[in-house]
C-alpha cells in the first residue's frame, strides 16, 4: 500500500517542475521583449498550457490524498499549502504570457524604448530571482529562509516607482496611449508577482509553524 509520505513527495514532486517551469516562462518571456523574438514568446504561451495542466493535477492529488488518508497536523497543512501555491504559480505564469504577448505585438520596434526595456529587465530578474529562491525556501520548509526572501522583494516596487515617476509618455517612442498602456500592463504584472511570491513564503511559514502570517 502506497503511505502517505510517497504521495506527498510525488505531490512535491510536481510542484517543482511547475516553479522551474513558471521560471523558465518568465526567463523566455523577458528575452522575447528585450530581443524582438517571436519564437521565444511562442514557447511562453505554448508552454502556459502545461503550466495550468500541472495544477490542475496537483490540485487533484492534494484533494485525493486528504479524502483517503485524511492527514492531520503538519502533512494537512503541507497539503494545503501546496494547493496556495500551485494557484500563485500559475498567476505568476500568466504575467509571463502577457509580457510574451507584449513582445509580439513590439516585434517590430514600434513602441518600446530603452529606459522601458532597460528597467523591465531589471524587474524580470528580480522576479526570476525571488521565484528560486521561494522554490528552495518551500521545498526546504525554511521559515527563516522565507522571511529573507520577503525582506529582499521591496525592490521591484522601488523599480516601478523609477519607471513611472517621470513623463509616462517618455516610456514609449510615439505619443500613443495604447502602447503605454500596454507597457504599464508589463511593469504592473511583474510587480503583482512580488504579492504571490509573498504568498509562497507565507506558505511555507504556514508549513512550518502552523500559522499563517501576512509579509
Amino acid at each position: 500500500m502506497i503511505m502517505l509520505d510517497e504521495v506527498l513527495d510525488g505531490i512535491i514532486v510536481s510542484l517543482s517542475e511547475m516553479f522551474e517551469k513558471t521560471t523558465q516562462a518568465h526567463r523566455h518571456a523577458i528575452q522575447a521583449l528585450i530581443q524582438k523574438d517571436n519564437k521565444k514568446a511562442l514557447i511562453v504561451l505554448d508552454g502556459d498550457e502545461h503550466i495550468n495542466q500541472l495544477e490542475e493535477q496537483i490540485n487533484y492529488d492534494v484533494m485525493l490524498a486528504i479524502a483517503k488518508y485524511q492527514p492531520v497536523a503538519s502533512d494537512l497543512r503541507k497539503l494545503i499549502a501546496i494547493i496556495k501555491v500551485a494557484n500563485d504559480l500559475e498567476r505568476i505564469g500568466d504575467y509571463a504570457k502577457t509580457i510574451a504577448k507584449t513582445a509580439i505585438l513590439n516585434c517590430d520596434e514600434t513602441f518600446l524604448n530603452e529606459t522601458f526595456l532597460k528597467n523591465s529587465l531589471k524587474m524580470s530578474n528580480i522576479v526570476i530571482d525571488l521565484l528560486e529562491k521561494a522554490r528552495e525556501a518551500f521545498i526546504r520548509q525554511d521559515v527563516d529562509y522565507a522571511y529573507e526572501i520577503i525582506q529582499s522583494e521591496n525592490q521591484l516596487g522601488g523599480l516601478l516607482r523609477e519607471t513611472i515617476a517621470s513623463n509616462p509618455f517618455s516610456l514609449i517612442k510615439d505619443d500613443n496611449v495604447e502602447s503605454y498602456m500596454l507597457l504599464m500592463g508589463v511593469l504592473r504584472t511583474l510587480e503583482r508577482s512580488r504579492g504571490h511570491l509573498a504568498n509562497i513564503c507565507e506558505a511555507t511559514i504556514f508549513i512550518g509553524n502552523g500559522k499563517f502570517v501576512e509579509l
